[in-house]
C-alpha cells in the first residue's frame, strides 16, 4: 500500500514501525486454568488475598467473556487489585478485589449487532475520504457501548481480535533536542496492558503508568468533542484522544488527576489524505497469516498523519517540541478461524513505514505470506 500527501513544513523525519501488530497484540499476563463449569455460582466477598482464589476469579472471567458476557470492567478491577497488592497496599487491593467480586456476580451479556458484510480487497488506495467521527469510533459496526459507557465487541461476533488506538510521534525543539513517543489506548485487558514510552534527554523512558482498558467513549458531552478515554490501573491517571472533525485536529493528553497536572499534551493538525486500510462495513485487507492455526488476520481502518505541537512535563521540567504525529486507528479480525479466543500466536509478516519531509508524506504498509499456504487472497 502506498500513499502520498502534501504538507507545509521543512522538518525531515522517518518513522519506521516494524510489525506494529506485535506492539498491540500482547495479552493479559495472567495464567488461566480450566474455566469454571458453573457460571451461575455466586462468589462471596473475601477478607484476605491468595493466588489460588485470584486465579479462580480469572478463570471465571475468561469463561464468561467467551460466552458473550461483558467482563471488561471486572478484568480492570482485578488488575487494579493486583497493582495495589504488588505496591504493598493490601487494604486497597482487598477493597478493589471485593468490588470486582461484586461486579462479577452482576455481569450482563454484551449487546448484539447486525451481521457484518464485507469483502477482502486487493487494494484500498481508491479511498480518499476525510475520517468522520464514525470512522474514528465505529459504534454499531465494530463496537457496541456497554451500560458503563465503554466500548465492547458485540457478543454475536467473536471474530474481533484487536483494536488499535495507537499514537506515534517524533519531533525536536529549538535547542536541537529530539523527542519521540509511543502511546496506546488498549480496548480491554485481554488486548494487553500498555505503559507509554518516551524518548527525551537522549534516552528512552517507560513511564510507570499502566493502561489496560476499559476504553470509554464520549460523544462530546464530557470533553466537548468525540473522545476515547481511560484510567490507568491506579485510577489516578487519565489519558484520552479527542477528534475535532471540522478541522481534522487530534488532541492527546495524559493527566495526573490527583495533582491536576498534564504530563503530556499533543495537538496535531492532519495533513494530506489519510492512509486508508479499508472501510469498516465494506473492505478489509489481509494483515498476516497466523502461526498456530490455519487462518488470516484481516484489518480495516486508517492512519492519519499530522503536524504536531507537543508539551511534556517530566521531573518538574517542561519541554515543548514540534514534529510529526501518526494516529493508527485499525481493528483486526480473524478469518477462516472460528473465534478470536483461540491461542493463535502473532500474524506474520507485516512491516510499515512513514516518511515525511517538506511537501511530501509517504506511507507504506507491506504484508508478506511466509507460509506455504495459498490463502487465495493478495498480500
Amino acid at each position: 500500500m502506498f500513499r502520498i500527501g502534501i504538507s507545509k513544513t521543512s522538518i525531515v523525519v522517518i518513522i519506521s514501525i516494524i510489525a506494529i501488530v506485535s506492539l498491540c497484540s500482547c495479552f493479559i499476563a495472567l495464567t488461566y486454568a480450566n474455566p469454571l463449569q458453573n457460571s451461575a455460582t455466586t462468589i462471596h466477598s473475601v477478607t484476605n488475598i491468595n493466588m489460588s482464589m485470584y486465579r479462580n476469579l480469572v478463570d471465571r472471567v475468561k469463561y464468561l467473556e467467551e460466552r458473550g458476557y461483558d467482563t471488561i470492567y471486572v478484568q480492570y478491577l482485578l488488575l487494579s487489585a493486583k497493582y495495589y497488592y504488588e505496591k504493598g497496599d493490601i487494604d486497597r487491593a482487598l477493597e478493589i478485589l471485593n468490588k470486582a467480586i461484586d461486579e462479577l456476580n452482576r455481569v450482563e451479556l454484551r449487546p448484539s449487532l447486525p451481521q457484518l458484510n464485507f469483502t477482502i480487497a486487493r487494494s484500498t488506495l481508491y479511498i480518499d475520504d476525510i475520517p468522520s467521527t464514525w470512522d474514528f469510533v465505529p459504534i454499531g459496526t465494530v463496537f457496541a457501548l456497554s451500560k458503563r459507557g465503554y466500548l465492547v465487541y458485540p457478543r454475536n461476533d467473536p471474530k474481533w481480535k484487536l483494536s488499535c488506538f495507537i499514537i506515534l510521534a517524533i519531533g525536536h525543539n529549538r535547542e536541537g533536542e529530539w523527542f519521540s513517543y509511543q502511546g496506546r489506548l488498549p480496548l480491554k485487558p485481554r488486548e494487553g496492558v500498555f505503559k507509554p514510552r518516551v524518548f527525551i534527554d537522549n534516552e528512552w523512558r517507560i513511564l510507570d503508568i499502566a493502561f489496560a482498558g476499559p476504553l470509554y467513549y464520549d460523544y462530546g458531552e464530557k470533553f466537548g468533542y468525540p473522545t476515547v478515554y481511560q484510567y490507568d490501573l491506579s485510577g489516578r491517571i487519565l489519558q484520552y484522544v479527542m477528534y475535532i472533525p471540522r478541522n481534522r485536529t487530534w488532541i492527546h493528553k495524559i493527566i495526573d488527576l490527583e495533582s491536576n497536572r498534564t504530563l503530556l499534551e499533543i495537538r496535531a493538525k492532519a495533513i494530506g489524505v489519510p492512509m486508508w486500510i479499508g472501510r469498516w462495513n465494506e473492505t478489509y485487507l489481509v494483515h498476516g497469516v497466523y502461526a498456530r492455526e490455519k487462518g488470516l488476520d484481516i484489518w480495516s481502518g486508517f492512519w492519519d498523519i499530522a503536524l504536531m505541537n507537543a508539551t511534556i512535563r517530566i521531573d518538574d521540567t517542561e519541554k515543548k517540541f514540534r514534529g510529526i504525529f501518526i494516529f493508527d486507528r485499525a481493528s483486526h479480525r480473524v478469518y477462516y478461524i472460528k473465534n478470536a479466543f483461540m491461542p493463535l500466536g502473532l500474524p506474520l509478516a507485516f512491516s510499515c513505514m512513514v516518511i515525511y519531509q517538506e511537501n511530501i508524506v509517504i506511507a507504506i504498509a507491506n504484508s508478506v505470506n511466509p507460509s506455504p499456504w495459498d490463502t487465495g487472497y493478495s498480500f
